[in-house]
């Protein structure tokens, strides 16, 4: 970890982090679970918004496209193939876990979220009309995507200065944010 988290440091975190801690099947998986140790055994406050729980919930979808072979790419190249049979035989492009579940997923998702704020060790921020005028100042001086924005927002306004992030738009804002890769 570059960036160092203090002992009870405040930290918010973002939808790539709660997708690493919370799908097996996620490239990061493992070290995000060792970030979210770390963070519990030091104390840290962590908080996030209702606004990364639906980011998270694309991200599952997102994954689960791509193992099916879902992809936009993927779907053109699969209908080119099929009209290309050979003596009655389809070629197809699939990924080799074709027996991902979005609903086992989100089981996993709401078994991580509610198992850390019912622990008491996350809460969520909240997010409201009110942090549109700083969400839309995050998109203009930082250039960031509508969601960070708002996430900036809520961070401005809870006075959390660290993001548990992989995501390097934070950099260009006055977040530090930490990666846990």
């Amino acid at each position: 970890m570059a960036v160092k988290i203090a002992q009870k440091e405040s930290v918010f975190l973002d939808a790539n982090f709660l997708a690493g801690i919370s799908i097996p099947e996620h490239p990061d998986h493992v070290k995000a679970q060792k970030m979210l140790v770390w963070l519990l055994v030091n104390e840290c406050n962590m908080k996030t918004s209702m606004l990364c729980i639906y980011e998270l919930l694309g991200v599952v979808r997102k994954v689960q496209n791509r193992i099916r072979g879902n992809r936009p790419g993927i779907r053109k190249i699969n209908t080119i193939l099929e009209k290309l049979s050979f003596s009655g035989i389809t070629l197809k492009l699939v990924f080799n876990k074709i027996n991902f579940s979005y609903k086992a997923i989100s089981g996993n998702i709401d078994v991580t979220v509610n198992s850390l704020q019912s622990g008491g060790y996350i809460s969520f921020s909240k997010l409201d009309h009110l942090h549109l005028p700083r969400a839309l100042e995050g998109i203009k001086n930082y250039g960031l995507a509508p969601g960070d924005a708002f996430h900036l927002s809520v961070m401005e306004n809870d006075g959390l200065k660290k993001i548990i992030t992989a995501d390097k738009d934070f950099k260009k804002t006055k977040l530090t944010p930490v990666s846990f890769k």
